[in-house]
């Protein structure tokens, strides 16, 4: 079940998602069959990964739900935390920007009453997007800051560059360019100095986006033209689209209108593809909460029905013990009246 569970975890991270839920599967088979309850809670986590990485996100909350439920009875704070996070993290996925914040600060809550610290920069770095997403940058900075703090303390280089580059975006959007652009040249450089390769694409591409702002259209284009190929190795369709974007903009400032219209409409043709795949998807997530929200209808039922006949049967259990208590009330009487009667005859006799 290990081996299965830890499978199912690689190929999630290699992005080959039916494999890995072929692996979760038979994991999942195997725990159930022992009750492990402990090593089922973490599976479960696992397929919610899996599942939101799969843009299924109605099953990752179902999956995470489910451990979530098994870890408070285990009471394994830790991980309740951590579930709290990924949950969160599938409300981003979804815009549900409120709900996100709420799992957040219960992760926050969770890992203050176990004096946790370090776990709390990751937490810090999702709430710093969740307000970049709804435009509070006061807001954003005062997190991200409270996450870089933690990360340069505790030398946790991979999320330092990552705060970086969101502090860089925040100041990017109040156009204070210079600033921005110092920020995300040292995320690029923590992350090339420590081999945080996927990481580097994303910066890259706010970094581009910095240059274009300042008006270096060539160093822009410079960054665009590393930036791409690397892109497409990874396929992240999101972010390839956004760079063509960008790439499309800059072409248009140099006058390069062809080459400009090609990016433009490969950047289209890729964004129309995730959203005709995101929109599939949003039917399907509704379709399966319109089935369970079926099945727990007729769980209810099932459990009214249930209810219903135990009445029924503790009625009659009543009903039966008044009578078996009646029946020997009236014992008790006939018998005292038989006993008077008889006394009676005695007396009356002498």
């Amino acid at each position: 079940s290990s081996f299965y569970t830890d499978m199912g975890a690689v190929f999630t991270r290699c992005g080959n998602l039916q494999q890995a839920e072929k692996c979760h599967r038979i994991a999942d088979e195997i725990l159930t069959r022992v009750s492990d309850t402990i090593n089922l809670a973490r599976l479960l986590s696992n397929m919610g990964v899996m599942h939101a990485r799969n843009a299924h996100y109605y099953q990752a909350s179902a999956n995470y739900l489910k451990a979530l439920e098994l870890l408070e009875k285990l009471k394994d704070d830790e991980n309740i935390a951590s579930i709290y996070q990924n949950m969160g993290e599938v409300m981003v996925l979804q815009n549900q920007f409120d709900k996100a914040v709420g799992y957040f600060n219960s992760s926050l809550n969770k890992y203050d009453e176990i004096g946790r610290l370090v776990p709390k920069a990751g937490v810090y770095l999702n709430l710093g997007q969740v307000y970049i997403e709804l435009k509070q940058w006061d807001i954003a900075k005062l997190y991200l800051n409270k996450s870089f703090v933690i990360d340069t303390t505790y030398k946790i280089k991979d999320l330092e560059s990552i705060a970086l580059k969101h502090l860089g975006i925040t100041y990017l959007r109040i156009n204070e360019l210079e600033t921005a652009r110092r920020l995300v040249s040292a995320a690029v450089r923590i992350q090339q100095e420590h081999g945080y390769y996927h990481l580097i694409p994303e910066s890259n591409s706010v970094l581009a986006e910095i240059y274009y702002e300042l008006g270096n259209y060539q160093k822009a284009l410079d960054i665009i033209k590393i930036t791409e190929p690397e892109v497409i190795k990874t396929s992240d369709d999101h972010l390839l689209a956004i760079i063509l974007l960008l790439k499309s903009d800059i072409l248009a400032k140099t006058n390069q209108y062809q080459a400009a219209y090609e990016a433009l409409k490969q950047s289209n043709i890729i964004s129309d593809s995730i959203f005709n795949l995101e929109k599939s998807n949003g039917i399907m997530n509704l379709e399966l909460a319109y089935q369970t929200e079926i099945k727990e209808k007729q769980i209810d039922e099932f459990k009214f029905r249930d209810s219903l006949q135990n009445e029924q049967l503790k009625n009659k259990s009543v009903q039966i013990y008044l009578l078996v208590v009646s029946l020997i009330f009236l014992f008790f009487i006939l018998s005292s009246l038989l006993f008077y009667v008889f006394r009676f005859v005695q007396i009356t006799y002498i």
